[in-house]
């Protein structure tokens, strides 16, 4: 969010007023009152998600100002239109009219107008997976906030540093700043920013496995966003998290319940951003599903936006999702390729959230091709990636215990004992089977019986089998070579 936003509730209402204020302010013939007139209905559709009307008085209020010479006013226009462009998924063009700003807002030594041009920039290096620039242009930002004693600069600048430590798995620094700005919200009674942090603290549970408190947050969240319901992106947002949060419990009627209603709302404000970020999901769900036709539609319109748009944190997501589903529908060759290109970006930005994920499907794939001893090597990359990540895991010991009781992380090590045994490697094996611990793994099932849709019992009955397979393999290993 890149400024508060006080509008009415009755967003129709608000519109019309504001056409009313700009025919008074046609009728007092004042150029200024113009175009403060579009500027503040520019403002008032962008708050709406009603992008194209919203870039029709951008632009007018730019050319009034303009021709006016008024310099600060203009510096915030051509602002208004970086962010118009983020929001579009254009960084380029986005980035453009930033800089614009900036030597304009350098000249004249307006330090706010400064800020917030650095904060656009910032946002793209983060989008871009210039994660070290990120945090240099941020660190600028918030000193320009403290200078100018502006609270909510501040707190935004938090937000902004937490989004990167998130990207970056430093899950601890993450929550510490998005703590920090919930705190100033919470002073500055800013409610619906405190939507942001909420919902950005949702997704550290999520990458640490805790699906439930994270589905909490969400909720939390979006309560928060329907009370005034005039923030169609970050709903779009809020739906989708929920929707993944679902899905990576296996509840997929519930999941893409959530999700459909986050792709409808995307497209409904033309929002690339959501809707690539929505596609990946839908894609994974699908594939989940073994619905792969719809999964490929899904991973092919995300792939298209995210190259467009040159977001390198999203193309590392959705390349390792689109490479499980190559590997799902046998085709190995392309499976290799997008997960080779999920690792390759990853080690290009410093990602560590999503990377483990292809080692353990390229481990998969050498496994079926009779390579045991490269689908060992590609888990050992697999399991040193989740070892780090759990190292970074905020919380406590029982945040640690749930990471690592996550279905996707028990399995590496079931896996990894599987593959040392077939090469007779059996001590090494065990170790990987006590790794894997069962006993937590037991009590995160305990008590799952019939309830919720066919997946969910799927889900369960399966949980079993590896639970049995895990004792039989263990008991191999200890019957060759328990020294009791």
């Amino acid at each position: 969010t890149r400024y508060w936003r006080d509008w009415s509730s009755d967003v129709c209402s608000s519109d019309l007023l504001m056409q009313d204020a700009l025919q008074l302010a046609v009728a007092t013939t004042s150029q200024n009152n113009v175009a403060f007139t579009h500027s503040s209905i520019g403002n008032l559709y962008s708050n709406m998600s009603m992008y194209d009307s919203s870039l029709v008085y951008y632009n007018l209020s730019l050319s009034d100002y303009k021709k006016l010479d008024d310099k600060k006013n203009e510096v915030q226009q051509l602002i208004n239109l970086g962010f118009y462009y983020s929001e579009l998924a254009d960084y380029p063009k986005s980035r453009t009219y930033f800089e614009e700003a900036l030597k304009i807002a350098e000249k004249t030594e307006n330090k706010s107008q400064k800020a917030d041009c650095l904060s656009g920039i910032s946002q793209i290096e983060y989008l871009s997976g210039e994660f070290i620039k990120a945090i240099q242009i941020n660190d600028d930002v918030y000193k320009l906030w403290k200078q100018e004693n502006n609270p909510w600069g501040i707190a935004s600048s938090y937000v902004s540093l937490g989004n990167i430590r998130n990207r970056q798995s430093e899950f601890g620094e993450a929550v510490k700043n998005y703590e920090k700005a919930d705190s100033m919200y919470k002073e500055l009674r800013m409610e619906k920013l405190r939507a942001t942090t909420i919902n950005n603290i949702g997704t550290i549970y999520f990458y640490q496995g805790n699906y439930e408190k994270s589905i909490q947050q969400f909720n939390e969240a979006l309560k928060i966003l329907e009370t005034t319901n005039d923030d169609k992106r970050f709903i779009s947002l809020v739906k989708g998290n929920i929707g993944e949060a679902y899905g990576e419990q296996k509840k997929y009627t519930e999941a893409e319940k959530w999700l459909n209603e986050s792709i409808d709302l995307a497209r409904s404000i033309h929002n690339k951003k959501q809707m690539y970020e929505t596609d990946m999901v839908l894609g994974r769900l699908k594939s989940s599903t073994k619905d792969y036709k719809a999964a490929a539609a899904y991973f092919q319109e995300a792939y298209d936006m995210v190259k467009e748009s040159g977001e390198r944190p999203a193309m590392v997501q959705l390349e390792a999702d689109w490479g499980k589903y190559f590997y799902y529908i046998k085709d190995l060759d392309n499976a290799v390729k997008h997960l080779q290109n999920c690792i390759d970006v990853s080690k290009a930005i410093g990602s560590r959230t999503y990377v483990w994920k292809a080692y353990a499907t390229l481990a998969e794939i050498k496994n079926e091709q009779n390579n045991t001893k490269d689908a060992i090597i590609q888990l050992e990359q697999a399991i040193k990636v989740v070892e780090e990540l759990k190292q970074r895991i905020t919380g406590g010991e029982e945040a640690k215990k749930i990471f690592a009781n996550d279905e996707s992380v028990v399995d590496l090590y079931q896996k990894m004992a599987k593959y040392l045994k077939k090469l007779g490697r059996n001590d090494e094996a065990l170790a990987y089977i006590e790794k894997s611990n069962i006993e937590n793994l037991k009590l995160r099932f305990k008590n799952e019986g019939n309830f919720g849709d066919s997946s969910q019992q799927n889900s369960n009955k399966q949980a079993k089998e590896k639970r049995s397979e895990e004792r039989r393999v263990g008991k191999e290993c200890r019957s060759r070579w328990s020294p009791y």
